[in-house]
């Protein structure tokens, strides 16, 4: 948490539909929406790369979750692109569903 802003905004991903706002907004909204999430599923995050443009970072990536009382797995690509101040500090970090790589992203 700490390279977050604490009005850092992370938008929703798999906890959209039980959500009353897409995005999440400021370091401890966050932190307990993580915790929630961690108790309901084992979550882990695999990062694919990490690509540089200007103030974003893009960062194509698998997240694996498996409920807690079930043996059910769920596997889904997701591409975060994270923004950052002059500071270095995380503003904002988005979330895409993407099947196919982007064009005009670098290789």
């Amino acid at each position: 948490m700490a390279p977050l802003r604490d009005d850092v905004t992370w938008e929703r991903f798999l906890s959209r539909a039980e959500a009353t706002s897409p995005a999440v907004r400021g370091k401890a909204e966050l932190l307990a929406v993580w915790k929630s999430q961690v108790e309901a599923v084992d979550i882990r995050v695999e990062p694919e790369e990490f690509i540089p443009v200007g103030i974003k970072v893009i960062a194509p990536m698998r997240m694996c979750a498996r409920g807690s009382g079930s043996a059910i797995e769920l596997v889904s690509v997701v591409t975060w692109v994270s923004t950052f101040d002059d500071g270095g500090l995380c503003t904002k970090v988005e979330a895409y569903k993407v099947v196919t790589r982007p064009s005009g992203l670098p290789a």
